[in-house]
């Protein structure tokens, strides 16, 4: 009799704390992108998370050097929001889209840090069509440009057979590694950040004159 109770006051045991693990709310971080509408303060912003998430929650804008006067695509409404919350059975989609609908925002979304294709696998991706076998090799646009054919070419006094010593200016809102691209092969250390100058024409202006 006493072995049955100690076996059942052992289940018992079990029992409460296994019912309390699966009560436990397992804390869930999330990252999201905010963009509020021209007559939004920040203020709006902060009060709407605090409502969402409670105290653990960090609001920055993206571009707080950006000049008003100087913002045509409206940089100034954009703010990143870093929230800890106790319930990690919402996505962060799910969460999106509630600080949207909870605060009227214009748009709300993740900002993931993960690559979401492998830059091999993007790179075979890179075709018109997987039935064309004119773009079966993941190099068909060079194939298709006669690349092969013009490196065979005698260059220009001067000039290198596959262009060395070209430099090629992307304006682009950033890089991720890729199969043929990778960090090596880029020329960060003369990289600009014409954003932070301003898009407008003396913005651009500016931006040129520091390219140069």
């Amino acid at each position: 009799m006493r072995q049955l109770s100690v076996q059942g006051l052992f289940f018992c045991v079990i029992a409460t704390a296994l019912a309390a693990l699966g009560s436990a709310a397992v804390a869930a971080e999330y990252r999201l992108v905010v963009e509020l509408r021209p007559d939004q303060p920040q203020s709006h912003l902060d009060q709407i998370t605090a409502e969402v998430f409670g105290a653990k929650v960090e609001v920055s804008p993206m571009f707080p050097e950006i000049d008003p006067e100087d913002d045509p695509y409206a940089l100034r409404n954009l703010y990143t929001v870093n929230a800890t919350s106790g319930d990690a059975s919402e996505s962060p989609w799910d969460m999106a889209y509630l600080l949207r609908d909870r605060g009227d925002f214009l748009r709300v979304e993740p900002d993931f840090e993960d690559v979401l294709v492998d830059p091999t696998a993007r790179a075979l991706f890179c075709s018109k069509s997987n039935d064309d076998e004119s773009t079966a090799d993941p190099a068909w646009s060079l194939l298709a440009v006669n690349a092969d054919q013009a490196w065979e070419l005698t260059p220009p006094e001067s000039g290198q057979r596959f262009g060395e010593g070209v430099r090629v200016c992307h304006l682009d809102t950033g890089w991720t590694e890729h199969a043929d691209l990778d960090a090596a092969r880029l020329d960060l250390d003369n990289d600009y950040d014409i954003l932070v100058i301003g898009s407008g024409p003396a913005g651009q202006k500016a931006a040129i004159q520091a390219a140069k």
